[in-house]
Protein backbone atom coordinates (compact mmCIF):
# COMPACT_ATOMS: atom_id res chain seq x y z
CA UNK A 1 0.00 0.00 0.00
CA UNK A 2 1.18 3.47 -0.74
CA UNK A 3 1.76 6.05 1.92
CA UNK A 4 -1.06 8.25 0.62
CA UNK A 5 -3.65 5.45 0.80
CA UNK A 6 -2.62 4.67 4.38
CA UNK A 7 -2.95 8.31 5.33
CA UNK A 8 -6.14 8.90 7.29
CA UNK A 9 -7.09 12.55 7.16
CA UNK A 10 -9.45 12.32 10.10
CA UNK A 11 -6.66 11.25 12.46
CA UNK A 12 -4.32 14.09 11.41
CA UNK A 13 -4.22 17.27 13.39
CA UNK A 14 -4.82 20.60 11.70
CA UNK A 15 -1.10 21.39 11.81
CA UNK A 16 -0.19 18.07 10.14
CA UNK A 17 -2.77 18.66 7.39
CA UNK A 18 -1.39 22.13 6.70
CA UNK A 19 2.16 20.76 6.71
CA UNK A 20 1.24 17.99 4.26
CA UNK A 21 -0.60 20.34 1.87
CA UNK A 22 2.25 22.85 2.05
CA UNK A 23 4.80 20.13 1.30
CA UNK A 24 2.83 18.98 -1.74
CA UNK A 25 2.47 22.58 -2.97
CA UNK A 26 6.20 23.23 -2.53
CA UNK A 27 7.02 20.02 -4.42
CA UNK A 28 4.74 21.11 -7.28
CA UNK A 29 6.27 24.59 -7.33
CA UNK A 30 9.77 23.12 -7.44
CA UNK A 31 8.72 20.88 -10.31
CA UNK A 32 7.40 23.87 -12.21
CA UNK A 33 10.40 26.10 -11.45
CA UNK A 34 13.18 23.59 -12.06
CA UNK A 35 11.70 21.37 -14.78
CA UNK A 36 8.93 23.04 -16.73
CA UNK A 37 10.02 26.68 -16.73
CA UNK A 38 13.52 26.02 -18.21
CA UNK A 39 11.92 24.01 -20.99
CA UNK A 40 9.51 26.84 -21.78
CA UNK A 41 12.35 29.37 -21.80
CA UNK A 42 14.44 27.12 -24.05
CA UNK A 43 11.51 26.62 -26.40
CA UNK A 44 10.94 30.38 -26.67
CA UNK A 45 14.63 30.90 -27.34
CA UNK A 46 14.61 28.24 -30.05
CA UNK A 47 11.47 29.75 -31.59
CA UNK A 48 13.09 33.18 -31.73
CA UNK A 49 16.24 31.71 -33.28
CA UNK A 50 14.10 29.84 -35.80
CA UNK A 51 12.30 33.07 -36.75
CA UNK A 52 15.63 34.87 -37.09
CA UNK A 53 16.99 32.12 -39.31
CA UNK A 54 13.86 32.14 -41.45
CA UNK A 55 14.14 35.91 -41.88
CA UNK A 56 17.81 35.60 -42.78
CA UNK A 57 17.08 32.82 -45.27
CA UNK A 58 14.30 34.82 -46.91
CA UNK A 59 16.54 37.91 -47.08
CA UNK A 60 19.37 35.91 -48.61
CA UNK A 61 17.07 34.13 -51.06
CA UNK A 62 15.63 37.47 -52.19
CA UNK A 63 19.15 38.90 -52.55
CA UNK A 64 20.45 35.87 -54.46
CA UNK A 65 19.26 36.96 -57.94
CA UNK A 66 20.82 40.40 -57.43
CA UNK A 67 24.10 38.82 -56.33
CA UNK A 68 24.06 36.50 -59.35
CA UNK A 69 23.53 39.48 -61.66
CA UNK A 70 26.44 41.31 -60.03
CA UNK A 71 28.65 38.24 -60.39
CA UNK A 72 27.78 37.96 -64.08
CA UNK A 73 28.45 41.67 -64.57
CA UNK A 74 31.82 41.38 -62.84
CA UNK A 75 32.74 38.39 -65.01
CA UNK A 76 31.91 40.40 -68.12
CA UNK A 77 33.71 43.56 -66.91
CA UNK A 78 36.36 42.65 -64.35
CA UNK A 79 37.07 45.71 -62.20
CA UNK A 80 40.61 46.96 -62.18
CA UNK A 81 41.66 46.56 -58.57
CA UNK A 82 44.75 48.35 -57.41
CA UNK A 83 47.52 45.83 -57.08
CA UNK A 84 48.49 45.26 -53.45
CA UNK A 85 51.85 46.77 -52.66
CA UNK A 86 54.36 45.85 -50.05
CA UNK A 87 54.55 48.69 -47.57
CA UNK A 88 56.23 49.17 -44.25
CA UNK A 89 53.74 48.99 -41.41
CA UNK A 90 53.88 48.40 -37.70
CA UNK A 91 52.16 45.47 -36.07
CA UNK A 92 49.79 47.79 -34.21
CA UNK A 93 48.58 49.45 -37.42
CA UNK A 94 48.03 46.06 -39.06
CA UNK A 95 46.05 44.76 -36.07
CA UNK A 96 44.07 48.01 -35.94
CA UNK A 97 43.19 47.63 -39.61
CA UNK A 98 42.08 44.02 -39.09
CA UNK A 99 39.98 45.03 -36.07
CA UNK A 100 38.38 47.95 -37.92
CA UNK A 101 37.35 45.71 -40.81
CA UNK A 102 35.86 43.27 -38.28
CA UNK A 103 33.78 45.98 -36.60
CA UNK A 104 32.53 47.25 -39.96
CA UNK A 105 31.40 43.74 -40.91
CA UNK A 106 29.87 42.95 -37.47
CA UNK A 107 32.42 40.24 -36.71
CA UNK A 108 33.57 39.75 -33.12
CA UNK A 109 37.30 39.15 -32.88
CA UNK A 110 37.79 36.80 -29.95
CA UNK A 111 41.52 36.24 -30.23
CA UNK A 112 44.40 37.63 -32.31
CA UNK A 113 47.68 35.81 -31.86
CA UNK A 114 50.57 37.21 -33.93
CA UNK A 115 53.65 35.01 -34.26
CA UNK A 116 57.26 35.94 -34.92
CA UNK A 117 57.72 37.29 -38.44
CA UNK A 118 59.68 35.27 -40.97
CA UNK A 119 61.94 37.00 -43.50
CA UNK A 120 62.11 35.68 -47.05
CA UNK A 121 63.99 37.57 -49.77
CA UNK A 122 63.65 40.94 -48.05
CA UNK A 123 59.95 40.46 -47.35
CA UNK A 124 58.59 39.94 -43.87
CA UNK A 125 55.81 37.40 -43.53
CA UNK A 126 53.76 37.97 -40.39
CA UNK A 127 51.59 34.96 -39.42
CA UNK A 128 48.53 35.79 -37.32
CA UNK A 129 46.17 33.22 -35.85
CA UNK A 130 42.70 34.59 -35.39
CA UNK A 131 39.44 33.42 -33.77
CA UNK A 132 36.17 35.16 -34.60
CA UNK A 133 32.45 34.84 -33.95
CA UNK A 134 29.77 36.12 -36.32
CA UNK A 135 26.97 35.17 -38.63
CA UNK A 136 28.07 33.07 -41.58
CA UNK A 137 27.17 35.74 -44.14
CA UNK A 138 29.11 38.42 -42.21
CA UNK A 139 32.14 36.13 -42.04
CA UNK A 140 32.19 35.85 -45.83
CA UNK A 141 32.05 39.64 -46.16
CA UNK A 142 34.86 39.98 -43.63
CA UNK A 143 37.13 37.52 -45.44
CA UNK A 144 36.46 39.34 -48.73
CA UNK A 145 37.29 42.65 -47.01
CA UNK A 146 40.57 41.21 -45.69
CA UNK A 147 41.53 39.97 -49.13
CA UNK A 148 40.68 43.40 -50.57
CA UNK A 149 43.06 45.29 -48.27
CA UNK A 150 45.83 47.26 -49.99
CA UNK A 151 48.50 45.06 -48.43
CA UNK A 152 48.92 41.43 -49.54
CA UNK A 153 47.21 39.01 -47.16
CA UNK A 154 46.90 35.26 -47.62
CA UNK A 155 44.45 33.16 -45.63
CA UNK A 156 45.87 29.66 -45.49
CA UNK A 157 43.72 27.93 -42.91
CA UNK A 158 40.05 28.50 -42.27
CA UNK A 159 37.99 26.37 -39.89
CA UNK A 160 34.33 27.23 -39.38
CA UNK A 161 32.21 25.67 -36.62
CA UNK A 162 28.60 26.41 -35.79
CA UNK A 163 28.07 27.17 -32.11
CA UNK A 164 24.97 25.02 -31.70
CA UNK A 165 22.62 23.42 -34.14
CA UNK A 166 20.11 26.24 -33.98
CA UNK A 167 22.34 29.27 -33.39
CA UNK A 168 22.87 31.51 -36.41
CA UNK A 169 26.39 32.34 -35.24
CA UNK A 170 29.54 30.52 -36.29
CA UNK A 171 33.01 30.48 -34.79
CA UNK A 172 35.92 30.64 -37.20
CA UNK A 173 39.62 30.03 -36.77
CA UNK A 174 41.93 31.25 -39.49
CA UNK A 175 45.61 31.82 -40.13
CA UNK A 176 46.53 35.02 -41.94
CA UNK A 177 49.89 35.66 -43.56
CA UNK A 178 50.53 39.37 -44.00
CA UNK A 179 53.36 40.36 -46.33
CA UNK A 180 55.20 43.62 -45.71
CA UNK A 181 58.49 45.29 -46.46
CA UNK A 182 61.24 44.55 -44.06
CA UNK A 183 61.67 47.43 -41.69
CA UNK A 184 59.63 48.88 -38.85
Amino acid sequence: MSVLSQLQWSKLSRRERILFVTTVMVALCMLIIFVLQPRVVERRKLDSQKKTLQQEISALSSALPILLQRAEAEKANPPSKPRPELVEASLSSILDEIGRKARMREVQVIELKPSLPETKEGIEVLPIQMKTRSRFFSLGDYIAALEGLPRPIAITRLKIESRTETSPEVAAEMTLYIYKKRGI
